[in-house]
């Protein structure tokens, strides 16, 4: 018997291609290295997965280039493109106004300063400038691609305006530059502004203009090719001007961008500013905007992102309708006290999820002061499009954390309020703010004597401690955030002058020191009261905003080996002293035996009594900004100042001045005389007497009558 079978193959071909995030989330833009200032984040989208930005840093000598052929996934290393040397600096520094835009037949351009270059082959090498020095002085440039092989343009040099090129931006002719009408809401200097083209002789404006109290968008249409234009229509107010982070918001803009999708709509994207709900607090959006009846009408999009805190427009790109915006954030953290601690992050209008929304702190304070116990309660208002998971808050950079509860037991106001709240101890200041004229005040005894870091004792208007307060918070999703405030602790004693049992006995203190240099004599001095201040904070040639040039305080009630035993280390290597405990000549504050307490072999602070001040400052303060025009010599003092509350010598403060010549006018200096300078009020100062004793070598005030402040029985000074 035959048996047949009979069979059929079916075969599949299957196609596996590899399919890209295609922008699904908004996504942070990499940095070379974690505190890298990226600005003006300018992207070039050249395919639908391939994308060159450009960008520059804080230095503004050089633009920088990273490339993406996966949709953002990854990036190239960081590239070179240009070096710019400025030949004459402008008043305005801080940006280079980076243009670039994806020209006809796949040409790249790109602008700074006015600079136009091009490339043929997707930046991989770039023509000569073809812009002369004519448009050096350009501000809020862009680009547009209109039919015929013609690019525009825009900018602002003496006033609004544009310039097109005829051959796909190969050459201009900056003579043919248009200027659009001013008006008295966008003056020629104040304001971004851009142009949208529709067809040859279509064309909207909007600008951004400036009144006392906020930023509005305006916007101009013309029919006849930017001959003529039709009347000034307002949108909308951005936000106000008197915000917080308004000089982050005016180097970055306020930022406008128009563009065209496919269908000859019009969206224009900018800054915007809403009510968040909380005590006139704003929130601060990418908004979007749209018109499709050439400017007559407008409607408001969804906003492009959504986090409660600062979302700020840099620059966008399109390409086949589709808009790739990037936008300056702090998402990730965020500091009070340095406004360049930001993120760069970019997405697609319209395809890409704003998913990283971490919670934010809209306020925070200091609602009470415990003075016997050195406590204080600390609330802070914290929201999210979520809802929050924690808060915790790291005090003086380690010197105490805990946790801040929403739960009414903590001295949080109301249970689920999104006030969070816990009670802190007052500690030491390891850092104290601003570091540039930075205050303090020794205040253990009963004298209570403020100072600032560039020598001036007493005449100091000092109110608040203020510590550094790191927030570390989580949303239910997992996003986390860090963000840094200054939580301000009112003093007990505070205000102006050295002080005892309440009352002034100086309104301010310093110095006179004179001398030869190379046989030529000088004089210098720390004397507020007679307006001379000749010193300045830090070392000879240091910048006195370092944040290293500062006080440093050290009190006998903080953790051996804890946060400000550790600072110290900064103020040795400005030249302070410390106890050498293992004698290795070096400062390391270490606890060898781990038993919680200081040994005598273990090296600590120099702590006299129960709390030293210290600082160093220098005679930098240049001639020409001086009451007498005595030239700087070079002369660093470092000043300690120390106290005890000790009931023997309560009564007394002590102030100690190490002067050291560093050599940078003369090696030697000659019959150098050191005075001692002060303005006593003792109370009421017009019934202050003052003397001196020459075999003492000492001067004093006191009162031949009964004092208005301290009564019948005035205390000497």
């Amino acid at each position: 018997m035959k048996i047949i079978i009979s069979f059929s193959v079916l075969f599949f071909l299957i196609l596996t291609v590899k399919v890209f995030a295609q922008f699904e989330t908004i996504q942070e833009f990499p940095r070379e290295y974690p505190t890298q200032d990226i600005r003006e984040l300018t992207p070039v989208w050249i395919s639908e997965n391939e994308v060159l930005a450009f960008y520059t840093t804080s230095t503004l000598d050089t633009i920088f280039s990273r490339r993406t052929t996966n949709q953002g996934q990854s990036w190239s290393e960081q590239k070179v493109e240009q070096i710019y040397t400025w030949s004459s600096p402008p008043y305005w520094t801080e940006k280079l106004f980076i243009a670039a835009i994806k020209g006809h037949n796949n040409r790249l351009l790109l602008s700074w300063k006015g600079k136009i270059i091009y490339s043929d082959d997707n930046g991989l090498t770039w023509s000569e400038s073809t812009m002369n020095n004519t448009l050096y002085y350009a501000k809020y440039s862009s680009f547009k691609k209109l039919d015929n092989n013609r690019i525009l343009f825009s900018s602002i040099l003496s006033g609004r305006g544009y310039i097109i090129s005829l051959d796909n931006g190969e050459t201009w002719l900056p003579e043919n530059f248009v200027y659009l009408p001013g008006h008295p809401n966008f003056p020629p200097a104040g304001g971004d502004f851009s142009v949208a083209v529709l067809s040859e002789d279509s064309l909207i404006m909007v600008t951004a203009g400036r009144s006392s109290f906020s930023s509005s968008v305006y916007s101009l249409t013309s029919t006849d090719g930017g001959e003529s234009w039709g009347d000034t229509t307002w949108l909308m107010d951005i936000h106000p001007i008197f915000d917080f982070h308004a000089y982050t918001i005016w180097l970055h803009g306020p930022k406008i961008c128009l563009e065209t999708d496919s269908e000859k709509n019009v969206f224009l994207f900018f800054d915007q500013s809403f009510d968040t709900g909380y005590d006139s607090i704003k929130q601060h959006d990418v908004g979007v905007w749209k018109t499709s009846d050439f400017g007559n009408t407008w409607t408001k999009e969804e906003n492009f992102t959504k986090y409660l805190g600062y979302d700020l427009l840099e620059n966008v790109s399109v390409l086949d309708g589709k808009f790739l915006v990037t936008f300056i954030t702090y998402r990730k953290s965020e500091s009070s006290q340095n406004l360049l601690g930001k993120q760069n992050y970019f997405g697609v209008y319209g395809r890409s999820e704003d998913a990283f929304t971490p919670p934010v702190v809209l306020s925070q304070k200091v609602t009470d002061v415990n003075y016997q116990t050195d406590e204080f309660d600390y609330r802070a208002l914290v929201v999210d499009d979520e809802a929050v998971a924690q808060v915790y808050v790291n005090l003086e950079n380690g010197g105490y954390q805990s946790e801040m509860f929403d739960d009414g037991m903590h001295n949080d106001s109301l249970a689920n309020d999104k006030i969070y709240g816990n009670t802190f101890p007052v500690l030491t200041p390891s850092s104290i703010i601003p570091y540039y004229d930075n205050s303090y005040a020794v205040d253990v005894s009963k004298i209570n004597l403020p100072l600032n870091n560039r020598g001036i004792l007493a005449d100091v208007d000092y109110t608040h401690l203020r510590l550094i307060a790191e927030f570390n918070m989580e949303d239910i999703n997992g996003n986390l955030k860090k963000e840094e405030e200054i939580a301000e602790i009112p003093v007990q004693n505070p205000g102006h002058g050295g002080k005892y049992d309440e009352g002034v006995f100086l309104y301010s203190g310093g110095f006179f020191l004179s001398g030869y240099s190379n046989g030529e004599m000088w004089s210098n001095a720390v004397a507020s009261a007679s307006l001379v201040e000749d010193y300045t904070a830090g070392k000879i040639g240091s910048d006195p905003q370092d944040k290293i040039n500062r006080i440093y305080v050290v009190n006998k009630k903080d953790k051996p080996f804890g946060y400000s035993w550790q600072s110290w280390k900064n103020a040795v290597s400005l030249g302070a002293e410390f106890y050498d405990g293992d004698g290795d000549g070096i400062y390391n504050p270490v606890d060898k035996n781990w038993n919680g307490t200081w040994d005598i072999n273990e090296d600590m602070p120099p702590l006299i009594g129960d709390e030293i001040a210290w600082c160093v400052y220098n005679d930098g303060q240049p001639a020409n900004q001086r009451r007498w025009q005595s030239e700087p010599q070079g002369i660093e003092v470092r000043q300690t100042i120390f106290a005890t509350n000790d009931p023997e010598l309560e009564n007394v403060i002590f102030i100690r001045y190490s002067i050291h010549n560093t050599g940078t006018v003369a090696e030697v200096m000659d019959s150098v005389y050191f005075g001692i300078w002060d303005d006593g009020d003792l109370g009421d100062p017009t019934d202050d007497v003052i003397g001196c004793d020459t075999l003492l070598n000492s001067g004093f005030y006191y009162g031949n009558e009964p004092d208005a402040q301290y009564g019948n029985n005035p205390p000497s000074f």
